[in-house]
């Protein structure tokens, strides 16, 4: 009965880590995203001060490349440190 248990420990252990990895790799993910030097990203993005809408009169849409004025907007920032923070949890 002992061997069985055994067993069972250490499956629940396999799976108990596996559950962990992908959760830290799922929160990764969310970190590139947000991070990403895309459209829907920046500061600029949808506004007066977007290069390519106010001088090229090009609407970029939320994943288009990014110009060469792309700043990461403060939202983008906070959530990228948020998704930090629960990646230090899953630790």
């Amino acid at each position: 009965m002992a061997e069985v248990d055994q067993i069972f420990d250490a499956f629940s252990k396999l799976s108990n880590a596996a559950h962990l990895a992908d959760a830290r790799r799922r929160k990764l993910d969310q970190i590139r995203s947000v991070e990403k030097r895309e459209c829907g990203n920046c500061e600029k993005w949808m506004t007066r001060d977007c290069i390519p809408e106010s001088e090229r009169g090009q609407f970029k849409s939320a994943s288009s490349t990014a110009c060469h004025g792309f700043v990461i907007s403060a939202s983008r920032e906070r959530l990228a440190a948020e998704f930090r923070r629960q990646l230090e949890l899953l630790a």
